[in-house]
C-alpha cells in the first residue's frame, strides 16, 4: 500500500510520476526511461538547479534563520558532495539530471518495514497536473516541486 504523505510533486513533469514506483530500482529505470540520468558531474547550471531543489526544505519549514542568498549558497556548495553519496543498509539517494534541470531521490528506512521516499525537482519548465512548491520570498526560483511517500520496505535491500 502506497501512501503520500505530501502531495507537492516531484518526479518528471507528470508523465507517469516515476517517483511513485514502489521499488527503488523500478522508481530509476522509470525515471532513466523519462530522460533522466544519474548524474557523475555536474554543470554549473545543473549545480544551480540542484541547489534550489535542495533549498525546498528551507523554503517549506524551518528556515534556519537565514536569507534565502544564504540558503542558496550553503546547498550551491553542497551540490557536488550529493554526487559523492554512498548507499548505506538504511538510506539511498541519486541525483539525477535532464538537460538543465535536476533533481534528487532519497530513500529512508524510517521505522522496522517503512520506507520513506522523497524526490525534488527543479527545472524550468512547467508542470502538469502537480502543484509547484511556492517560492515567494525566493526572487528567481525555478519551478520547484517536492513528493514524500511512504512504502512497505523491500525484503531484497
Amino acid at each position: 500500500m502506497i501512501r503520500a504523505v505530501a502531495l507537492c510533486l516531484a518526479a518528471a513533469p507528470a508523465a507517469g510520476q516515476p517517483c511513485v514506483e514502489p521499488a527503488f530500482a523500478n522508481a530509476l529505470a522509470a525515471l532513466q526511461a523519462d530522460g533522466w540520468t544519474v548524474a557523475t558531474e555536474l554543470t554549473d547550471t545543473q549545480a544551480e538547479a540542484l541547489a534550489w531543489s535542495r533549498a525546498i526544505t528551507y523554503m517549506t519549514g524551518d528556515d534556519g534563520g537565514l536569507s534565502p542568498e544564504q540558503v542558496l549558497d550553503l546547498q550551491r556548495r553542497a551540490a557536488p558532495g550529493l554526487l559523492r553519496r554512498v548507499d548505506t543498509d538504511s538510506t539511498r539517494s541519486r541525483v539525477l539530471i535532464r538537460g538543465d534541470d535536476a533533481m534528487t531521490i532519497t530513500e529512508t528506512v524510517t521505522i522496522p518495514g517503512q520506507i520513506e521516499r522523497q524526490c525534488r525537482l527543479a527545472t524550468g519548465a512547467s508542470l502538469d497536473d502537480v502543484q509547484p512548491v511556492d517560492t515567494t520570498g525566493w526572487p528567481g526560483a525555478p519551478v520547484l516541486a517536492d513528493l514524500t511517500l511512504t512504502f512497505p520496505q523491500e525484503t531484497d535491500r
